[in-house]
């Protein structure tokens, strides 16, 4: 194999003789959200609750593929408050995701426990439940997840509600 005479990577470079492993950094958000397109909430929250530096977490951070959590119009030099904002931002994030995620499993308790903690506005919540509200009251309410199973049903509401 011919090489380049000289290569710039970041991170490191492992090999064996029958294999080369490229290992490099990944930001906080990107890893974040590789756990939560895997359904692994837990490790995702324990990420999210993770106080981290922004040089750490912001540096190699494509600036173009911005989170919803991601700290926007900020440079580098964040101070500590930001970087505290940051990982609010973040765990709120996760902890929003994994509140619909148990909530489309049927695990209603602790969907409600994680939604308690959330910056979710009560009409989400309540637009969950559409036989609750009057008719038409759930139009046009945005939630962050793509897929939502709504309870619909007097049984399916009692189920819920137990």
């Amino acid at each position: 194999i011919e090489m380049p005479r000289s290569v710039l990577v970041a991170g490191v470079v492992i090999g064996s003789s029958s294999v080369i492993t490229h290992l490099h950094p990944v930001s906080i958000d990107e890893q974040i959200e590789d756990l939560l397109a895997r359904n692994e909430y837990q490790e995702a929250l324990t990420i999210a609750r993770t106080p981290v530096s922004s040089s750490s977490s912001s540096k190699g951070q494509n600036q173009s593929r911005r989170r919803p959590f991601a700290s926007h119009g900020h440079n580098n030099d964040s101070s500590s408050d930001e970087e505290e904002a940051a990982r609010e931002r973040r765990l709120d994030y996760v902890q929003t995701r994994y509140a619909y995620y148990l909530f489309n499993k049927g695990d209603y308790e602790a969907a409600m426990m994680y939604f308690q903690q959330t910056s979710c506005q009560p009409r989400q919540i309540l637009a969950l439940f559409p036989d609750v509200l009057p008719h038409g009251q759930c139009q046009n309410i945005e939630h962050p997840v793509d897929e939502i199973n709504p309870i619909v049903g007097e049984d399916n509401l009692l189920r819920a509600l137990s």
